[in-house]
């Protein structure tokens, strides 16, 4: 099963057993984990699709989004922290 599977997918997918499994040590509702489950083998197969298809850079950006999200967002913030720093002197 994992021998045809893209890289931007098993990251994924990898990244997200290890997010099921530490809510599931944290005693998350067993119906969020379920759904955590379900969504994470929809998202993992989708990559992967995307990827048989000829898509493998789309792939990866859609593995590497929510991370550039991030990182733009804390540039903003500390450009707006600044900011508001340099105004309050």
């Amino acid at each position: 099963m994992f021998q045809n599977i893209c890289m931007p997918a098993m990251i994924y997918f990898i990244l997200a057993i290890i997010s099921i499994i530490y809510s599931f040590l944290n005693k998350v509702s067993i119906t969020v984990t379920i759904i955590h489950l379900i969504f994470a083998l929809l998202w993992s197969g989708f990559l992967a699709w995307l990827c048989s298809k000829g898509f493998s850079l789309l792939s990866w950006f859609l593995l590497l989004l929510p991370f550039i999200l991030i990182i733009l967002f804390l540039f903003v913030f500390v450009e707006y922290l600044d900011k508001l720093k340099g105004s309050g002197s």
